[in-house]
């Protein structure tokens, strides 16, 4: 059964797509520092009485270079990805290019025989004959 392209490739606009969100919203919870919540660390309970209070008093360190690291990560990723399918797809259409020109040639010319590989040799045949 062969796939319809058409339909593979809205699904690979769909995982990306969601890939890129998921990214974005990486990103945000990375500029905005949610994780820093007190009672999320594995602190004492008057340990992070003092740090909450101590945060409380202090604005939230909103760097933007923690979003940016996190987006390019994720873009890499995406992209890695991308480039195997390209590689992959080219490769595919490469060795069906290949397959469809022996067959080519083993239909025009019946007595001349492409050349045997192993895997077409039958077990415990000679090649020397």
């Amino acid at each position: 059964m062969q796939r319809d392209s058409h339909t593979v490739e809205v699904s690979l606009a769909v995982i990306i797509g969601g890939l890129m969100i998921w990214g974005a919203f990486h990103a945000l919870g990375a500029y905005l520092s949610l994780a820093q919540k007190p009672g999320w660390s594995y602190q004492s309970e008057e340990a992070s009485a003092v740090v909450s209070q101590q945060q409380a008093a202090q604005p939230p360190v909103r760097d933007p270079r923690k979003a940016v690291v996190v987006g390019v990560c994720s873009a890499g990723f995406i992209s890695f990805w991308l480039l195997m399918l390209v590689l992959r797809r080219r490769r595919a259409r490469r060795l069906a290019e290949t397959a469809g020109e022996r067959s080519m040639a083993a239909t025009e010319d019946p007595g001349q025989q492409l050349p045997a590989t192993a895997a077409s040799q039958p077990a415990g045949s000679d090649r020397s004959e």
